[in-house]
C-alpha cells in the first residue's frame, strides 16, 4: 500500500503560531510515503523560517514561496510540484489524526475509488464538535444523490481539507481571487469526474476556529453575490448529475 506516494499541499500565510503543530501531525502519520509540500504565501512573520526548518530535518518537505496571492494560488502552485498518485490539502492553523492517511489511501484502494470524504472535529471556544457524514460507498455520480444532501448540509462537500484525491483526476484547479466559495467549486468540478466515491464517518481532520468574526456575520453585497452564486453552482451540479436539487 506503501508503494504510492501522497503529495499533502499546505497553504502557509503568517502562521509561525501553529505551523509546528500542523506540520508535525503530518509527518508523524503512521502512512510513510508521504511529501508534504509547504507554500509560503508572502508571509510576513517567521513561518518561512518554520518551513525551512522543517525541510532541513525531513528531506519529504518540500518549501515554495510565492508573493502573497490568497490560499487558492497557494493551492495551485502545490499542484504544479506534486508528484504523488494521491493528493491531500491541509490548512497550517490545523492538524491530523496520526492515522488519517493511512485510512484514507486504504479506503480509496479497497474500493477502488476516486474520492474518500472523511469527518472532522470543529475546535473552537466552545469546546470539540464532531461532524460525522455518512458511511458509504457510493458507485457512479447519479448514484451520489443518495447522500448528497446530507453531506452537503455537513459542510463535508465544502473543504478539500477531508478528502484524498486522485492526482490524475484533478482536471481543474482552484479559482482564484474569490474569498469565499473557491473550495466548493474545486470540489463539485472534481466530483464531475468521479466514477466511484467512498464516505466514512471517522473523524480524522481537527479544524480549529477561534475566530471571534467569520464570513458568514457580513452582510455585504459581494458576499450576498457570491453565496448566491455558490447556491447556483449546487443547483446546477444536482440538476446535470441526478435531475434533483439541494432544496
Amino acid at each position: 500500500m506503501e508503494r504510492s506516494k501522497i503529495s499533502i499541499i499546505v497553504p502557509v500565510y503568517n502562521a509561525e503560531k501553529t505551523l509546528k503543530q500542523c506540520v508535525n501531525s503530518i509527518l508523524s502519520q503512521t502512512y510513510k510515503n508521504i511529501e508534504v509540500i509547504l507554500v509560503n504565501d508572502g508571509s510576513t512573520d517567521d513561518s518561512l523560517k518554520v518551513c525551512n526548518k522543517f525541510s532541513d530535518e525531513d528531506k519529504r518537505v518540500l518549501v515554495l514561496s510565492q508573493k502573497n496571492m490568497g490560499v487558492s494560488a497557494s493551492r495551485n502552485k502545490g499542484l504544479k510540484f506534486a508528484k504523488g498518485e494521491f493528493i491531500q490539502f491541509i490548512d497550517s492553523d490545523d492538524y491530523i489524526d496520526k492515522f488519517m492517511c493511512e485510512k484514507l489511501v486504504k479506503n480509496i484502494k479497497q474500493y477502488k475509488a476516486d474520492v474518500v470524504v472523511c469527518g472532522y472535529n470543529k475546535i473552537s471556544f466552545n469546546g470539540i464538535e464532531s461532524k460525522q457524514g455518512p458511511r458509504a460507498v457510493v458507485e457512479g455520480i447519479a448514484n451520489l444523490e443518495q447522500v448528497f444532501a446530507t453531506a452537503f448540509e455537513g459542510a463535508l462537500f465544502n473543504a478539500p481539507w477531508n478528502k484524498i484525491y486522485k492526482r490524475s483526476k484533478i482536471k481543474e484547479t482552484f479559482l482564484e481571487g474569490l474569498c469565499l466559495g473557491e473550495d466548493l467549486k474545486f470540489n463539485l468540478s472534481y466530483f464531475s469526474n468521479c466514477d466511484k466515491f467512498v464516505f466514512t464517518n471517522d473523524c480524522l481532520y481537527n479544524y480549529t476556529d477561534y475566530s471571534n468574526s467569520s464570513l458568514s456575520e457580513r452582510y455585504d453585497d459581494d458576499l450576498l453575490n457570491l453565496q448566491l452564486n455558490l447556491y447556483k453552482s449546487s443547483q446546477d451540479f444536482c440538476v446535470k448529475n441526478f435531475n434533483g436539487s439541494i432544496g
